[in-house]
């Protein structure tokens, strides 16, 4: 699973102005891999009416229960394209050096 938290923004609105406090959470994207493969989208929002009180929803795409149907897991996948030979998933070594040089630099 990888988890990834948006950046907190300098100062806090809410609190300066209404005295609420959000920073507790941070709006969070969810890539989640098997056995339940998800996007998840975490954030906070305002609940509507005329106040001013702040939740936090989840905003989800669940695979199995969106398409209904059996995913194979990602080794499954893999062997299932080595046999047909399928070789769409795999890196030459061409691309794999050129990656390298790009990402050397930077590291």
């Amino acid at each position: 699973m990888q988890v990834g938290m948006f950046l907190h923004v300098l100062g806090n609105i809410y609190n300066e102005r209404f005295g609420h406090n959000i920073d507790l959470a941070t709006n969070e994207l969810i890539l989640r891999d098997v056995p339940d493969d998800a996007i998840l989208v975490r954030v906070n929002n305002k609940v509507p009416g005329l106040g001013l009180q702040l939740d936090a929803s989840e905003l989800n795409l669940l695979y199995k229960d969106k398409y209904n149907v059996e995913v194979p897991d990602s080794y499954e996948h893999l062997l299932l394209d080595v046999i047909n030979g399928n070789n769409h998933l795999f890196m030459r070594s061409d691309e794999l050096t050129a990656a390298w040089n790009i990402l050397n630099p930077v590291l």
